[in-house]
């Protein structure tokens, strides 16, 4: 684990982790472990199964490429998750404490937990939260009728 230095900012931790994902993956993505009974532990790919939620790691912090080196925030805050906000669903706002959980497009889905989400891709995403461990530090507000991709200042709990 790599823990931020005391200064100004603030409190983040890392670890360590290789990508195993057969592409680059870019910065703010959340990460899934890679399990199939043969990995060492720090193999990771971009989150693409909704059945595997227990498998969320945190969200990698720089870009890096296939079978690269890099570091996944598991706690702190992080000013660069990617959020896919709809502007079709009843209620299309991201608001300050929302629940996040990771979407099978490699993306953040913000939605309360126990629900079901329908994005506009047609993806069906299952939720299943038993405690709160990617929550929106602020608002967001999406276009009417648009599927739009941003960022978003989230605090993570993943440890």
């Amino acid at each position: 684990m790599r823990f931020a230095t005391l200064g100004k900012g603030p409190e983040q931790v890392f670890i360590v982790v290789r990508n195993d994902d057969g592409a680059d993956i870019g910065a703010g993505v959340p990460l899934e472990w890679k399990a199939d009974g043969t990995r060492d532990g720090i193999d990771v790919q971009a989150f693409q199964t909704a059945a595997k939620q227990s498998l969320f790691v945190g969200v990698n912090h720089y870009a890096f490429s296939d079978g690269e080196y890099g570091l996944a925030q598991v706690y702190g805050y992080d000013d660069d998750a990617l959020v896919l906000k709809h502007g079709i669903a009843t209620n299309s706002n991201v608001a300050i404490g929302d629940v996040a959980i990771p979407n099978t497009n490699g993306q953040f889905q913000f939605v309360v937990a126990g629900t079901q989400v329908t994005d506009n891709h047609a993806t069906t995403v299952g939720v299943v939260c038993y405690d709160k461990m990617v929550a929106a530090m602020q608002t967001l507000a999406s276009a009417s009728n648009a599927t739009i991709t941003g960022t978003c200042g989230v605090f993570l709990r993943c440890m």
